[in-house]
């Protein structure tokens, strides 16, 4: 049943990308996931792409695939404890991969690529946008990722689906034992339309807990929202696997054209 509540979760917990996050063992984020995601990403860009910006990397799964197919990516994001990760995956790559990647501590809406090298494609994926941070939401995202790609580039999002996620919510979950065990609980803020989850990790050594808050969109106000920000959409599918969108499918996979910038 869909749990409303017009009061956010308290923010005592800290954010779910912190240190120790559980989003660094995330069992569904697998590399034969991450290998198909790629697959698709360059299925859909101009074959002389090679300049990736990954916004909002987390650990940095999808760049690192980059670097290791020959691309050159760099990957972004505000949480430390992520891009530390990202760094130690990166040392484990095959020594010629590389000086392929490249990570750094940066918010999306405030990255500019140096002057003269903008990049052919920008990723932003799951639920980079729409976070809900210490200053809000990230509106200025789309806008930073257009002034960020060469004309014409190309932009691949990720959302979810706004009322197919409200319509299957489920306030709480519990995976594992009776000793090490995640429960997660959730809320949906049908005012501020944003959806809230409050991780508990509990071991008998500690009791860790950890925060989850980003905003919902409709395909509609996606669209609204990619037009106003410079961007064409091309193609908008359900998931990865290129499947049709309908109005069950939980996430929007939108690719996008950067409408060259007007200048003056």
């Amino acid at each position: 049943p869909l749990t409303t509540n017009h009061q956010p979760l308290s923010p005592m917990h800290p954010n779910f990308f912190s240190e120790n996050s559980p989003f660094l063992s995330h069992p569904l984020l697998t590399p034969e996931r991450t290998a198909a995601e790629i697959d698709f990403v360059l299925a859909h860009v101009p074959v002389l792409a090679h300049r990736f910006l990954d916004v909002g990397c987390g650990f940095g799964r999808h760049s690192l695939e980059l670097a290791q197919r020959g691309y050159w990516a760099l990957g972004i994001d505000p949480a430390a404890a992520m891009i530390g990760a990202a760094n130690e995956r990166k040392s484990k790559l095959e020594p010629e991969a590389r000086p392929n990647v490249e990570f750094k501590i940066a918010s999306g809406e405030t990255y500019q690529a140096p002057d003269g090298n903008p990049f052919d494609v920008a990723l932003c994926l799951m639920t980079t946008l729409g976070q809900v941070g210490p200053n809000g939401e990230n509106d200025g995202l789309l806008n930073a990722i257009h002034q960020n790609l060469i004309p014409n580039g190309t932009l691949i999002l990720e959302v979810p689906q706004k009322q197919a996620v409200i319509d299957t919510l489920k306030a709480a979950d519990h995976f594992g034992s009776n000793t090490h065990y995640t429960a997660i609980e959730r809320k949906f803020d049908s005012k501020t339309e944003r959806i809230v989850e409050r991780f508990n990790i509990v071991s008998p050594e500690s009791a860790q807990n950890y925060l989850l808050s980003y905003r919902l969109f409709s395909q509609a106000e996606m669209a609204q929202r990619l037009t106003a920000a410079g961007f064409n959409i091309r193609s908008v599918f359900a998931d990865f696997s290129a499947a049709p969108l309908s109005t069950q499918s939980m996430n929007m996979l939108f690719v996008c054209e950067a409408k060259p910038r007007v200048h003056g």
